[in-house]
């Protein structure tokens, strides 16, 4: 029981050593913050063109479960099963929403700026480094 109660205490405590707001990023922020404000501007939009092919392939995945979840996460010959079933777990129940599958995208647009910023640290911590050598 007390091992538990250690463990949810120390996840805990680790959540705002990865959000922890500081001059180091506050650039991120910013980012992230411009880019979810810009996109919550489109949160009802419907894609056309090439989106609204991958629309129609997430929305019958969603509505087509039955018919085997692997065969329904390839769409149009293309390897999209990881993009396809982050957007099903937000489709699976109430399918063919597209305020879902916006959000969706703006969760996987943030985690991508999140990753990108924190890449870029990595890179340029370890060229630091390398100069003090």
């Amino acid at each position: 029981m007390i091992n538990i109660i250690t463990k949810r205490i120390l996840v805990f405590e680790a959540i705002p050593k990865i959000i922890r707001l500081n001059k180091q990023n506050i650039g991120l922020y910013i980012v992230l913050l411009a880019y979810i404000v810009f996109r919550l501007f489109y949160i009802d939009f419907v894609p056309f063109w090439d989106g609204a092919f991958y629309t129609k392939c997430i929305f019958d995945a969603a509505t087509n479960l039955h018919s085997g979840i692997i065969k329904g996460l390839n769409c149009y010959g293309h390897p999209t099963m990881g993009y396809v079933l982050f957007h099903l777990i937000f489709q699976i129940f109430n399918p063919r929403n597209i305020f879902l599958l916006n959000l969706a995208n703006l969760l996987l647009g943030s985690m991508g700026i999140w990753a990108f910023y924190h890449l870029v640290c990595v890179i340029f911590s370890v060229s630091k480094k390398m100069k003090e050598f």
